[in-house]
Order: structure tokens, then sequence, then C-alpha cells
């Protein structure tokens, strides 16, 4: 074919969501186009209007290629998948997982804001139902041969464990928050695991809570607690509590509690024969006193710093 000329024209644009259709700019609504022999001509276009806050839709542009001085004329649309993020994929997402991006962005769509994406984050994993939570050895989370508290991620291997039937896979407190952490990151926010103990290293008893994937209360029994975290609060996606810190009816997976309070705080109104605590620790292993006992905490930072290469 020689050489030849035509003009594009933008007949319209949408971006498609759960949410609903939002109408878009193209500019330059109208171009000419050079083609050499044989060959491929390029055009920059501007968007504007896509909106202002985290969402997975489809990008969809209709235009006319019509031919100047005859020639052929196409009448075409072209789509795409959109993802839009609060900021730029950072940390352990940089380069950023498509995958990691099609959670992050239906657990927190149309939220905009660091802190309101880490709530709507924390809130869309636990009632996923991606993982059922099991209290025991991590299934994806790797220590570093370096030594704790490092520690890498089988990402892949999670992704294929979701991708047959029942489509949910088991996983323990590290796992479920380091992947919470991770979807963070996609999203452009800060976030980083944490791993809280007793003082003296002794397993703990909790207060009755939901979790992952399960339907009733129950209360676990831990020799440490991993979570995510941000500044000084706690996310934990891993287990949904009754009540909040207040002692008012919550049943949510906590997000964005001050990590002191979250490990236990003094209730305020405890009901009689109840507990006297409210957060995670309702008591030592051992003790039987329905009205708990205090447990000192200690928490440490975890470094999530890569994934683990599996063939």
């Amino acid at each position: 074919m020689s050489a030849h000329s035509a003009t594009l024209t933008i007949v319209g644009a949408s971006y498609n969501t759960a949410l609903g259709s939002t109408s878009l700019s193209i500019s330059p609504s109208s171009s000419q186009l050079s083609f050499p022999s044989f060959g491929e001509a390029e055009k920059t276009l501007t968007i504007t209007g896509l909106p202002n806050y985290v969402a997975k839709g489809s990008l969809g542009i209709d235009f006319t290629l019509i031919g100047n001085g005859g020639g052929t004329s196409l009448y075409a649309g072209v789509g795409t998948i959109l993802y839009l993020t609060d900021a730029s994929p950072m940390g352990i997402q940089n380069p950023v997982w498509r995958d990691v991006l099609d959670d992050a962005c239906e657990w927190a769509i149309g939220e905009a804001g660091a802190e309101d994406c880490r709530l709507a984050s924390t809130a869309g994993l636990h009632n996923s139902y991606s993982f059922y939570y099991e209290s025991a050895q991590p299934i994806y989370t790797v220590p570093s041969p370096d030594g704790w508290p490092v520690q890498y991620y089988r990402l892949q291997h999670l992704f294929e464990a979701r991708s047959t039937y029942p489509y949910q896979t088991n996983a323990d407190c590290s796992d479920i928050n380091n992947y919470l952490m991770i979807t963070f990151n996609a999203l452009g926010i800060s976030g980083a695991p944490r791993r809280h103990f007793r003082s003296d290293a002794g397993p703990f008893q909790t207060h009755l809570v939901k979790g992952l994937g399960h339907i009733g209360l129950m209360n676990f029994m831990f020799n440490y607690h991993q979570t995510g975290g941000s500044s000084l609060n706690v996310y934990d996606a891993a287990a949904a509590h009754t009540l909040d810190l207040s002692g008012s009816a919550y049943n949510a997976a906590p997000a964005g509690w001050p990590e002191a309070g979250y490990w236990q705080t003094d209730h305020p109104n405890p009901p009689p024969g109840g507990s006297n605590f409210l957060g995670l620790v309702w008591r030592p292993k051992g003790s039987v006193l329905p009205e708990g006992e205090q447990v000192s905490r200690v928490t440490f930072p975890i470094s999530l710093v890569g994934y683990v290469v599996e063939n």
C-alpha cells in the first residue's frame, strides 16, 4: 500500500466500573494521521474526566478513521481494562502484579485517600472469603534464609491455589495480613506487617472472634498474631471482633485500631460474668478466669521484602 493520510475522529469515550459509567473527554477530538507505505501511524490522545478514586473498569473509545481522498474507512472502538489506584504502586508491588490489582481495586473501589483505602481493603479482604483462616503454620509466608524478621511471599502459588474450586485457600494470620499489605502497596499506600507476642513469649487466648471464612465465633489459642500496620495502627483481616474498643457492637475486622488498644484494653462497662477487657487478648494460656487477665505485649516490625520464585 502506498503512503496515505486519514482523519481520526473520536466519537465518544467512557469508563465503566461496578459503580457505573463515566463519560470521558478525549483531545484532540479530530486529528490527521500520515501512514508511510505499508507502515503505521501513531497519535497521542489526552483523556480527561476519569474518576478520582480507586477503581477497576473498562475504558472504551469509539472512533472513525476515514482515508483522505477516498480509500478505506474504519468505524470501530477500542477497549481495555484500566486500573485506578490511590497513588503509584510502591514497595513490594513496584512493579505491580495485575492479579493483585484485581483484588485491591475491587476491595477499595470508590475510595480516595490512604486511610480510607486501608479501611476498605481490610474489610474487603475479610469479607471476600478468598482465604480460610487456620491458625497453624503459614503456607504462603516464607522466612528469609538470613533469619527472622525478614519474610518472603509465595504470591504465584497463592494465585494458583485460588484459581481452582473452591477458589479459597487455607492460610494463617501471616499469610492473610501479608497479602493485605501487598494490596496496600499495589494501591500506592504504605503498610507493613507486625508480629505481636506476650512479653514472656507464652501462649495466650483470644476473645471470641470470627476467623476469615468461618461462620461462627471461637476463642483461638496463639503463640503470636501477625497483623498489618501503618504508623501505630493495626489492620487485621484475619479475624473479626464482635466489639470495638469502646465496647460497642462492631462485628468486623479491626482496621485503624491503635496498636496498644487492639492487643488488650480495659472494658469501660464489663458485663456481669464477662471479660474485663476488650481487644484481641482475653487471658494467658492456663487461666480459667472468665473476667480475663492482663497480658503484656511486645510487637516486632516485619520486613516483607520479595517473592519466592517457583517453577
